[in-house]
C-alpha cells in the first residue's frame, strides 16, 4: 500500500487493522469475490454494452462484479472479445 497512507496510523497494527477493513468495505462496494466465475451470455453482453444502469445495480441484477463488468464493456468496445450470439 501507499507509504503515504501507512504515515496515517500512529503504529502498523493499527494501520493493518484499518487498511482491511478498507479493503472489505471496497469488495462489498463493488462486488468483488461475491460471485463465481462463469462464461458470459449474450443477453449480459447487451445489458453491459446499453449501459442503461449504473454498474453497481447491474452487479446485482448479472450477478457479477462492478469491475468485471466495466472490464467486459472495455473489451467488447475494443473488439477484443466477441459477443456470443
Amino acid at each position: 500500500m501507499s507509504v503515504n497512507r501507512r504515515k496515517r496510523y500512529k503504529t502498523e497494527e493499527s494501520y493493518q487493522i484499518g487498511e482491511k477493513k478498507w479493503k472489505s468495505e471496497w469488495r462489498k462496494r463493488t462486488g468483488s469475490f461475491l460471485y463465481e466465475p462463469k462464461p458470459w451470455t449474450f443477453y449480459e453482453d447487451q445489458l453491459v454494452i446499453a449501459h442503461e444502469m449504473p454498474d453497481r445495480e447491474l452487479s446485482k441484477l448479472i450477478h457479477r462484479s462492478a469491475q468485471a463488468i466495466q472490464v467486459r464493456r472495455s473489451r467488447l468496445k475494443s473488439g477484443s472479445v466477441y459477443s456470443i450470439q
